[in-house]
């Protein structure tokens, strides 16, 4: 692979890296929980502040209960991408809102394991950690 070929290659991985996560945020608004599931490799795995849901079936389940649409609006920022091959880590910041009544700011991060998969990058494992819990 030449030089131009390579970092066109590495530009085209953080594009999709980053339409990724910007699609897993938009799906999780609408409430799309099936499609936050196709988002996951098979062997997928999020792991929140108090709970680890591992496997398509256990995800989701998880996703159908947890997005809900209208439920928060997520922002997600400052992602950054280390790839290797075909896999990569990364990290982003979030800020969601939930509605009012009972407005809610929730803010985090996101550590996240990705894996090429002949459908596109997928998410391997995405962990949402607050520097805020105790």
């Amino acid at each position: 692979m030449s030089d131009a070929e390579a970092r066109l290659r590495a530009f085209e991985d953080r594009l999709a890296l980053e339409d990724l996560i910007s699609t897993y945020a938009l799906l999780v608004a609408r409430g799309d929980g099936p499609g936050v599931v196709d988002l996951f490799s098979d062997d997928g795995e999020f792991i929140g502040l108090t709970h680890t849901v591992s496997g398509r079936q256990a995800l989701l389940t998880f996703y159908i209960g947890a997005a809900r649409s209208g439920a928060i609006v997520p922002f997600v920022a400052n992602k950054v991408f280390t790839i290797s091959g075909d896999t990569a880590r990364g990290a982003s910041t979030l800020v969601a809102l939930s509605p009012p009544p009972g407005r809610q700011l929730l803010c985090g991060a996101y550590d996240d394991d990705f894996v090429r998969t002949a459908e596109g990058w997928r998410f391997r494992r995405r962990r949402f950690i607050t520097p805020f819990e105790s």
